[in-house]
């Protein structure tokens, strides 16, 4: 952990699996990665390579918000957003087709082991994802533009 990244983020750019045929100059760019990118990069830095926990959540949180301009992300504070990730370090699972969220099934990590897991996602104060139930509740969403007040 020489402090030579930034930030930690993923690439989610969605397609069919029709579009990623062929060989790697003709086919579709990026994966959808959003589901799984929180717990794997938790594995990888904070259970594989020993980043702090609270390194591990600047460079995801706070990081990103100061770099978009984003004041009411990146930190647990009143008047904050409150959008919380809860991960139980020591659930492993297996990526499976049949349990990704997204509207094109298929995944760069199809069948790779995460020894971690996000158990709840709270997004402004509102849980719209629960290990047990899933999506409990429709997103919860705006356009967000650096710079907001």
């Amino acid at each position: 952990m020489a402090g030579n990244i930034d930030w930690l983020a993923s690439d989610h750019s969605p397609c069919t699996e029709e579009l990623k045929e062929g060989n790697i100059f003709e086919a579709w760019g990026g994966i959808s990665g959003a589901q799984n990118s929180v717990d794997l990069m938790f594995d990888l830095a904070v259970k594989h390579r020993g980043m702090p926990v609270h390194e591990f959540a600047k460079q995801i949180a706070a990081n990103p918000a100061k770099r978009f301009q984003l004041p009411n992300k990146g930190a647990l504070a009143v008047t904050k957003d409150a959008d919380i990730i809860l991960i139980d370090p020591n659930r492993e699972y297996v990526v499976e087709r049949e349990n990704l969220y997204y509207k094109n099934k298929h995944s760069a990590y199809e069948g790779r082991k995460i020894g971690c897991r996000v158990t709840k996602t709270i997004v402004r104060g509102n849980v719209v994802y629960d290990i047990e139930l899933g999506i409990v509740e429709r997103p919860v969403w705006e356009l967000i533009t650096g710079k907001q007040k």
